[in-house]
This record gives C-alpha cells, structure tokens and sequence, in this order.
C-alpha cells in the first residue's frame, strides 16, 4: 500500500497499529491513517517503530489450562497466528469425527 500523499509505504506495524487504533476507539482505519499526516500526529508511525508495545484485545481470557487462564490477555499482534491454530484444531476435530461417519455407513 502506497499512499500517494507522500509516496508513504506503511511499516507492518503501522497498519498493525492504525486497526487497533481504529477498533480501540470505534473508528475507521482510514480516519487513523488520515489522522496520521497531520502536524500532531506525523510522528507516530516512528514512535511505534522504535517503542513496540503489547496492544491488548479489551476480550476476556475465560479458556483455562490446569485451572489457571492460558493467557493474561490477547494481543492484536497474535490474532493471525492465533486464528491460524484455531482454524487446524477445528480442521483436526472435523476430520477426526468425519472418520466415525464413514466407519458407520460401511456397515
């Protein structure tokens, strides 16, 4: 992505950080991205870069391993990876309880 403003090509981070911006306070990315080339704000892409930070998700940790939470909170920068796993175990769930399926209908 190239904004044609200033030739800008987004760091990851920066787009990163624009959407949990933008969801953290109800907004647009665009609105965040526009707010970005403003006097105020036309550092903040740096400042990401060179002060990385959790971004935690406002979503209740209620999954236990043990007794004890699997985690303190979710962060923004794991959702990918996180849905990643999440769609293989269902993967893994579905094809396992389809083999049942086909063990009944051969008899």
């Amino acid at each position: 992505m190239i904004d044609s403003r200033e030739g800008h090509h987004p760091h990851p981070h920066e787009q990163a950080c624009a959407r949990y911006i933008a969801a953290q306070v109800c907004g647009s990315t665009s609105q965040i991205n526009g707010l970005s080339f403003t006097e105020r704000w036309k550092g903040l892409g740096e400042y990401v870069r060179r002060h990385p930070g959790p971004c935690p998700l406002p979503t209740p940790v209620d999954g236990r391993i043990e007794g004890e939470p699997w985690t303190t909170a979710i962060d923004h920068t794991e959702t990918r990876a996180l849905m990643r796993h999440l769609g293989t175990a269902c993967f893994i769930v579905i094809a396992y309880l389809s083999s049942f399926l086909n063990l009944g209908l051969d008899r």
